[in-house]
């Protein structure tokens, strides 16, 4: 057993499936597929004290440990070969401690430390034609435990992104886009929010002119490339990194050209790719 495990759900606790595991689709259909893991209540003295989440094979793949319905303790994702992927530390639901992730080699891929739930959650993942490096995912700001400003889902190149969202203690407000992997904006976007109702283009400049919390309409915002804060280019380590990339073979981020390897948001929360 991996010394970095330290299971906060009580060694005498009782698994029941409730989630049966299931695979919808195939790889080469054209939206490829969509797997459910098999899901696993844990119950000690009639409460439930986590859920655990296993591949078809039974591959324990993520572990998430409550206190009533908030998660509290030390949530586990592992890679499919029973590597830890990352540790994230809650309490009382909120993201509190240093929350780390690992290449599948067992190198430490970063960290990021929350303070009882404001600060930025950063998501690493191994590039797609080389799991011995990594690139910064997805990046979202949070406040009292719930999503609060933007969250971004960055391309290999970690000077674009392929989804944007800004949201406010928890509920859509502000612009959502996405885009696919010609860097064009997806068909219905961008989607525009105030106070997780979704209004016209006309609405919500009329509400943005009015509310500063409201990120303003910007044309140029409808490309994907972005220029960050310094805050969120600290996270990424750009200058350093990016040089490397160049002395090794080139820029990897030309304008208008977009990653086609990209974590899946609807399965990102067990850390999975779509197949």
């Amino acid at each position: 057993m991996d010394k970095r495990y330290q299971s906060s759900i009580p060694p005498s606790a009782k698994e029941f499936v409730v989630t049966a595991y299931r695979r919808k689709g195939s790889p080469s259909d054209r939206g490829g597929c969509t797997i459910t893991l098999r899901k696993a209540e844990c119950r000690y003295r009639g409460k439930v004290v986590g859920w655990r989440f296993y591949e078809e094979d039974g591959t324990l793949v993520r572990e998430v440990p409550l206190m009533g319905e908030r998660k509290h303790g030390i949530v586990y994702d592992w890679y499919d070969s029973g590597a830890m992927a990352s540790a994230i530390p809650y309490f009382e639901g909120l993201p509190h401690g240093t929350a780390r992730q690992w290449l599948e080699d067992g190198r430490l891929m970063g960290t990021y430390t929350m303070i009882r739930g404001p600060g930025l959650d950063v998501w690493r993942h191994p590039r797609c034609n080389d799991d011995t490096s990594f690139f910064v995912s997805e990046i979202m700001g949070w406040h009292d435990g719930a999503a609060h400003g933007f969250q971004r889902f960055l391309n290999e190149d970690e000077t674009s992104v392929w989804m944007e969202r800004h949201f406010q203690n928890g509920v859509l407000h502000g612009i959502g886009r996405q885009w696919n992997v010609h860097g064009r904006l997806r068909r219905g976007y961008p989607e525009y929010y105030v106070r997780g109702e979704q209004v016209s283009k006309r609405q919500y400049i009329r509400a943005a002119s009015a509310d500063p919390t409201l990120p303003p309409f910007r044309v140029e915002d409808n490309m994907p490339g972005r220029v960050f804060p310094p805050e969120i280019r600290r996270k990424l380590g750009l200058g350093k990194r990016r040089k490397a990339e160049k002395s090794a073979g080139g820029d990897r981020a030309k304008e208008g050209r977009t990653s086609s390897c990209r974590v899946n948001a609807d399965s990102y929360a067990l850390g999975r790719w779509k197949c």
